[in-house]
Order: C-alpha cells, then structure tokens, then sequence
C-alpha cells in the first residue's frame, strides 16, 4: 500500500535527517539555531509560544490577538531579547513575525535575528509561510507552501557550507475567531506527525525559562544572553535516545505497507 504524502513515519525519518546532519556536521550551535527556525516556521510552534498570548507574562496561551504587538523576552529577570508581531485580516489574514534573541554557550556569544511571515486564505487555512533565521555566519530559511498537506523546505548556508530538505506535514492549519479581535490556530486532531513534532520541540520555551512582557522596553542594565548549555545538553541526549526509536518505527511502518 502507497503511504500518504503526511504519513507520520516519513516526519520520524526526516526528524532523525535533520537531527542528525546538524549535530554531526555543524555543532551544538546550529542545531540550536535549527530548532529555533523549525519552532518560528513550522506554523503553529512559535505562534503558539510566541504570539499567542493571553496574559503578558505567559506563553502558554493559544490565542492570537489582531493588530500590532510589542515584547520583551525576559530570562532570569534579564532582558534577552525582542519581539514584534503583526497580525492583519480584511478578506485574508496575515502573520508576521520579527524579532531578536541574545545566546550565550560556553565562551560563546551570539545573536540570533528572524523574520517569518504566514499567509492564511479565506477560510483561515495556511496557505503559505517563510521564515529566516540569520547570525553572522548562518542564514536558514524555512518555506512551507499547499494547505495539506503542508510541504516545507528547510535550506540553510552553515559557516559557508549549503543544505536544503524538504518534508511534508499534515494539514491544514487554521485561524478561527473565538472572540472579537482574537484568534485560535488550530492544528488537526489526533495528527501523529504533529504530535510528533510539537512533543520534540515544545520543551524549548519551557527548558529555557522565557516568558514574554508586552509593551515593557528593557534598559541597558537590564540586558542579558539566553544560555544555551542546560538546553543543548539535553536535547543531544534528546536525540541519542530518540533516532533508534525513530528508526524502528520507520522499519515498521515500512513492513506494515
């Protein structure tokens, strides 16, 4: 039997791809980059964590509000970061998203700036989105286009070497009002690829201890850098334990079809 363009093997196999080639090839670094841009382009992960607030100080909200928002993103009592979001909708709606982030690991410091935009139909369905994720030596871009299933395009420039791969979601994603000037992005019940998905990459806000407050510029003294070290330690333990698993699943859904 054919497998479905969304089927929730395939998402395994191309989790364990990704995963892999970033953590062999390019460090801890970029595999911490990549997951930022697959958690601010793949829909509803950052609009989830990032946009969907409810009260200023959490991040665990699923709403949207209309119109144009401002964030600082606080660590620690530490401003780390900034956030503005802009969501639109006359006939369509429009999402856009941007923002920069401070790290630290080790000895190393860095910035992270990126933009993602998100285009929904009349219907509210997603049908298109565009991420960039830059420092000074990485540039990854993240596209999704089609309502569902979603097909996404991660392509990356790593210290000067170039990558890209594609994969499929299930879809669609949707905006619903629930009140006047809010929104819901809803996903598809019971999706395995995007249970999946939101299992591997929900622990980042959580693990790293961000919360978000609105309309509250931070001072010079209150600057500081998120420290990747906790979170990038885990998540290679992550991922030392998960790509066996990943790969007897695919196996088994091989021999199922």
């Amino acid at each position: 039997m054919k497998q479905n363009a969304a089927n929730p093997h395939q998402i395994y196999t191309d989790i364990a791809y990704l995963s892999d080639r970033m953590l062999s090839r390019h460090g801890d670094i970029i595999f911490a980059l990549v997951i930022l841009a697959l958690s601010s382009s793949l829909s509803f992960f950052a609009y989830e964590r990032v946009l969907n607030i409810e009260r200023p100080e959490s991040i665990l909200s699923s709403q949207l509000k209309a119109g144009s928002r401002q964030f600082s993103v606080i660590q620690n009592n530490k401003c780390v970061g900034s956030i503005e979001s802009k969501l639109l909708h006359e006939n369509t709606f429009y999402l856009n998203l941007t923002g920069e982030l401070r790290f630290s690991h080790g000895q190393e410091r860095f910035q992270a700036n990126f933009q993602s935009e998100a285009y929904f139909n009349p219907l509210g369905q997603l049908t298109e989105s565009l991420t960039k994720l830059t420092n000074k030596e990485s540039r990854v871009f993240v596209q999704t286009h089609q309502v569902n299933p979603i097909k996404a395009t991660l392509s990356a420039n790593l210290g000067g070497k170039r990558f890209s791969h594609a994969m499929e979601l299930p879809g669609p994603l949707i905006l619903s009002q629930t009140n006047p000037g809010w929104y819901e992005l809803q996903r598809p019940p019971g999706s395995p690829g995007g249970e999946l998905l939101h299992t591997f990459l929900k622990p980042a806000s959580e693990k790293l201890g961000i919360t978000l407050k609105e309309d509250a510029p931070c001072g010079d003294d209150q600057q500081g850098k998120i420290d990747l070290t906790p979170y990038l330690n885990e998540a290679n333990s992550l991922v030392a334990r998960f790509l066996p698993f990943i790969q007897m699943q695919y196996r088994s859904g091989s021999e199922d079809d």
